[in-house]
């Protein structure tokens, strides 16, 4: 499987984010759109109101998802 990983995506129109999405859909690729903000843009907002997505909130969460395997518990301290 090919990825292809966006960094501030927060600045994409919704047109490009529609753009992104369609060629992962032609393609299959693994698409990774990161937002360097807490909250979702309204364009990007939009534009992922017809795709199957998630949101991780936080670098582990993002780590599991992108490498799609658990991340080791640390010990209880």
């Amino acid at each position: 499987m090919t990825r292809l990983t966006v960094l501030r995506a927060h600045r994409l129109t919704a047109r490009r984010t529609m753009r992104l999405l369609q060629l992962r859909a032609r393609t299959g690729i693994h698409l990774t759109l990161v937002c360097h903000r807490p909250d979702l843009p309204a364009a990007l907002h939009q534009a992922l109101g017809t795709a199957d997505y998630s949101v991780a909130a936080d670098f582990e969460a993002a780590r599991r998802h992108y490498y799609g395997m658990p991340v080791a518990e640390h010990p209880p301290g």
